[in-house]
């Protein structure tokens, strides 16, 4: 949506949708540590915005801060043991 229609506010969409567009994240987290409760957190909103970022760079789109949404943290250790790094334009995500 962001790069093909003109949104007129994407940042308002995606405060409105985060956790929806962060549930396989979530998911995930949640799945690799089975006797936690895992919350929605800023670690889990950024790896949705470096995914959201990715694709839109794979569609040969603009940066997702030109639209107004918050630039992705990359290659910072997490509180919930995901680490992003990227080699070679790859993204790997980490837990440990």
């Amino acid at each position: 949506m962001l790069h093909t229609c003109e949104m007129s506010n994407p940042a308002v969409l995606w405060d409105n949708h985060k956790e929806s567009l962060s549930e396989d994240i979530h998911y995930r987290v949640q799945c690799e540590n089975p006797d936690m409760e895992v919350l929605y957190n800023n670690d889990i909103l950024n790896e949705a915005l470096v995914d959201v970022q990715d694709r839109l760079q794979a569609l040969g789109g603009s940066s997702i801060e030109v639209y107004g949404l918050p630039t992705p943290q990359l290659n910072e250790p997490s509180q919930t043991g995901i680490a992003l790094t990227r080699w070679g334009g790859l993204r790997v995500s980490m837990t440990w």
